[in-house]
């Protein structure tokens, strides 16, 4: 029996939990491996949409070193068709004997997107202290990804969602909660918390991203603007001569406001 009994994906820069997540501009080659079994373990490629499993088109092999274990591997190359920006893929162990190795393992395929010249934001302004709630779509989910931008940042990932099966959620910012139907939520709402959120999904038939700029609101204090002079009152008397200058104040608001 081989010492680690899932089929290993090999070249996997990013995971979540136990899900290996490759990016690609255009197509990449999937690899995958059963070390020291005995028997050989037969390995494919398939390609996991709505409608089920499509079987890829693979290149698989097995060797033995000493006479006695196997190593089969398992290549193939995928590419994004033009509607998908999302896709699962399953090395999957066919007619294991004995249960020696876990059915399957799973790939995560990302389409590499400048995410702000695919979809204009929608700017959402929320009160500090309040709870966010972002919809990513109505369409049923296969896959989603969160990802936050702080600032114009680079973007990070903050959730990876597989909806099958056994509906597992791979957690990587526990500040942040995602909700059944695919949308993300925050309690308590803070400045830190602003800046652009991509959510990048797949439906098994097509895919897509939606985008949100999120701005957090204070209200200044006073609630009204300030002249200097009027001693934080809102209404007031000053007498000025026509070369004086009046000063106007909004004290710790957020965001910004132009006075005139």
């Amino acid at each position: 029996k081989p010492a680690i009994t899932t089929p290993v994906v090999e070249e996997c820069s990013n995971t979540y939990g136990a899900t290996c997540v490759k990016s690609t501009t255009d197509s990449v080659e999937v690899n995958c491996f059963v070390r020291d079994s005995r028997p050989a373990v037969k390995l494919s490629w398939s390609l996991r949409s709505h409608g089920g499993d499509h079987i890829l088109p693979s290149n698989y092999l097995n060797f033995t070193t000493d006479n006695v274990t196997y190593t089969s591997h398992v290549t193939a190359t995928f590419s994004f068709g033009e509607a998908s920006v999302l896709s699962l893929l399953a090395c999957r162990a066919n007619s294991v004997p004995l249960n020696l190795v876990e059915d399957e393992n799973i790939l995560l395929i990302e389409k590499e997107m400048h995410y702000t010249s695919l979809a204009n934001p929608i700017r959402r302004y929320l009160k500090i202290h309040s709870p966010m709630n972002l919809s990513c779509t109505d369409l049923g989910l296969n896959v989603v990804i969160w990802k936050w931008s702080p600032q114009q940042d680079a973007f990070k990932t903050l959730y990876v969602s597989i909806f099958h099966k056994s509906n597992h959620t791979k957690i990587s910012n526990r500040e942040y909660k995602l909700e059944n139907e695919g949308s993300l939520s925050l309690q308590n709402t803070l400045v830190e918390h602003e800046g652009l959120y991509a959510c990048v999904y797949d439906n098994g038939v097509s895919g897509g991203i939606v985008l949100y700029d999120v701005l957090v609101m204070v209200d200044p204090t006073p609630i009204f603007p300030v002249i200097d002079g009027c001693n934080h009152q809102q209404y007031c008397v000053l007498e000025k001569q026509p070369q004086d200058v009046l000063t106007c104040s909004v004290l710790g608001i957020r965001p910004k406001v132009v006075l005139e």
